[in-house]
């Protein structure tokens, strides 16, 4: 066989294997036409268990960044009967760099009765109904009832003024009452006045201003009553007050000695 035909065989050679390839199925190219499997979005489960006692305020601070639109929204209330959500608001970030930096969601809450309950946040965006939360929050708390009668001591010089400031809740109907009043002798109430909370959910501060008039001994005891005047009270606070006599004052005039 001459050089020739060892051409031609190449070439004839090469031609079957180019017809073979036009004529099979390119998985390639088949491949390519295919759609990519969707990316399954995971949630970032986040969990955590508290012990309060009721009456008892807690807070619960969840990082948040609004301008990337997702928010943290309830889609499991806690039972009222034992814990009740009582506000929520934004914080915003701090420092130089404020333009879309994270800032903090707060969600403040009152233990109210003994008991055990959950309540569930999910991070979402609102127009992204199909799609899973980018985050879920879990929070269990255990509710113990606190003692419903405290009794405290206190003492003031004669001519001072005192101030005791207490929490209260009159959005839910609650408020302390001074169910005994102090001997006005020894011990004589001067005002009274409720100031709101600092923060959105915060419980407003009940305010009493008293003024220690004599030496002596006397009690007052505080109640903390929810709507109606015969409900009973949620807490009672006795102050036991001993008002001890003003220092004397020095003789302004001074004598020489013979």
């Amino acid at each position: 066989m001459g050089p020739r035909q060892v051409r031609i065989l190449t070439l004839a050679v090469t031609a079957a294997i180019v017809s073979l390839l036009l004529l099979s199925p390119v998985s390639g190219c088949r491949k390519k036409s295919e759609k990519p499997t969707k990316k399954e979005t995971t949630t970032e489960e986040l969990r955590e268990t508290i012990a309060a006692e009721t009456g008892q305020y807690f807070e619960v601070f969840l990082e948040s960044n609004p301008t990337t639109g997702y928010k943290w929204n309830t889609v499991q209330a806690p039972d009222e009967n034992v814990v009740k959500l009582t506000g929520s608001g934004f914080i915003a970030p701090s420092g130089e760099k404020k333009l879309g930096a994270p800032g903090q969601e707060i969600f403040r809450f009152l233990a109210v009765g003994p008991g055990s309950t959950t309540v569930m946040l999910e991070y979402t965006r609102g127009w992204e109904k199909d799609k899973p939360p980018a985050k879920r929050y879990m929070l269990t708390a255990n509710v113990t009832q606190a003692d419903r009668q405290i009794t405290s001591a206190i003492t003031v010089v004669a001519g001072q003024e005192f101030d005791l400031t207490v929490d209260t809740e009159p959005a839910a109907g609650f408020s302390w009452v001074l169910a005994k009043k102090p001997d006005e002798n020894t011990f004589k109430p001067l005002s009274s006045d409720v100031t709101p909370g600092e923060a959105v959910g915060a419980p407003a501060k009940q305010n009493w201003k008293f003024l220690a008039v004599n030496q002596g001994n006397t009690s007052l005891v505080l109640e903390y009553r929810g709507p109606g005047e015969t409900s009973s009270f949620e807490k009672r606070h006795t102050i036991n007050v001993t008002v001890t006599p003003a220092p004397s004052k020095p003789s302004s005039t001074g004598g020489k000695s013979k």
